[in-house]
């Protein structure tokens, strides 16, 4: 993670934003209600919805406006054209995962196809469609409804009935990071995420200072499913991440869209370079070139994945060149 000095002028920057980060009363009173909350282990297979681009976006909304109210923040901040007078909504980050939490989320994956456990031989496979359905479900530009898997009809609403993103939210957590790397795809990929508390210990020393760090860069080269971001996001408006995996891209936007919308839908009085496409291969080899220290020569042999940057944006896609383009793994 790399912050950097450089920031546009807001029209009033405040005395101090630093973070508070105890658990607001409203969470923690509906983390006392719902955690015993139910696990559809069964879905209507007779169920039938005319599900379209954005479904899940009222549901995200509706419950992050009684919890965080991280986009009511963000939407202040897009209506306005600046940065509101007051802090970010802080995120108290769970150092593991909740039980349950996790629990739900193997069941949605389990959900996808239509016999036996989503860790087979398409466990790759169901995930993606995983992250793919719930982009299309937040109306993310470039995505629409993703195929299902051979053998895995009815997927989409089945995860429709499955898949509580209230509670994910709830208990807030990278819940996809554990379950790539604790599921083989670390070893076969190279992908082993930070520990949590590590990602806010970091973020703290680096930003938690005093004073206005909303315009201060956060950049992670190897960015994986966002981790660092997200630990980022109690301080900073402006982060940015790339990686040449595919599905570490589409798993950080997942994580943008539940708990840091400035992530997924960046602020374009703050980002107009960034967001200009015709930019975006000179942004994404500037971080390379710059730190850490090494970055250049491990990320040597990449590129800017022009093919497939609209899946991936605003999180920054690159490729491997030559004999060995197309091969996933992260940078780093």
């Amino acid at each position: 993670m790399h912050t950097c000095k450089e920031s546009p002028d807001v029209s009033h920057p405040l005395p101090d934003t630093t973070p508070r980060t105890e658990i607001p009363a409203a969470v923690r009173d509906l983390r006392e209600r719902m955690k015993d909350f139910t696990i559809n282990c069964k879905p209507n297979p007779d169920l039938t919805r005319d599900l379209q681009p954005g479904f899940l976006l009222p549901y995200l909304l509706d419950f992050d406006s009684i919890t965080y109210g991280r986009w009511d923040y963000w939407a202040e901040a897009m209506c306005e054209g600046t940065l509101p007078d007051y802090p970010i909504p802080p995120i108290d980050w769970l150092h593991s995962s909740d039980p349950r939490t996790r629990k739900m989320l193997e069941t949605a994956l389990d959900a996808i196809p239509r016999h036996g456990s989503w860790q087979s031989m398409g466990a790759w496979e169901y995930f993606c469609y995983l992250l793919a359905w719930m982009l299309w479900g937040f109306g993310h530009p470039g995505c629409d409804a993703p195929r299902e898997p051979a053998g895995c009809e009815g997927a989409s609403l089945r995860l429709y009935q499955v898949l509580n993103i209230c509670a994910w939210m709830l208990w807030p957590y990278d819940y996809l990071g554990d379950l790539l790397a604790e599921n083989a795809y670390g070893k076969g990929q190279g992908f082993f995420p930070t520990p949590m508390p590590l990602c806010c210990m970091m973020a703290s020393m680096l930003m938690d200072q005093g004073g206005d760090m909303r315009t201060q860069t956060v950049c992670d080269p190897a960015v994986g499913t966002g981790r660092f971001l997200l630990a980022a996001s109690n301080y900073s408006l402006r982060l940015h991440g790339q990686d040449i995996d595919q599905m570490m891209c589409q798993a950080t936007l997942v994580n943008g869209y539940l708990f840091a919308p400035w992530m997924a839908k960046p602020f374009p009085f703050l980002e107009a370079a960034g967001l200009d496409p015709g930019q975006a291969e000179a942004v994404s080899d500037q971080v390379v070139s710059q730190e850490p220290p090494n970055a250049a020569e491990l990320a040597g042999d990449t590129g800017y994945d022009t093919k497939e940057a609209s899946v991936a944006a605003p999180i920054r896609k690159r490729r491997r060149r030559g004999e060995n383009e197309g091969v996933q793994g992260t940078l780093f």
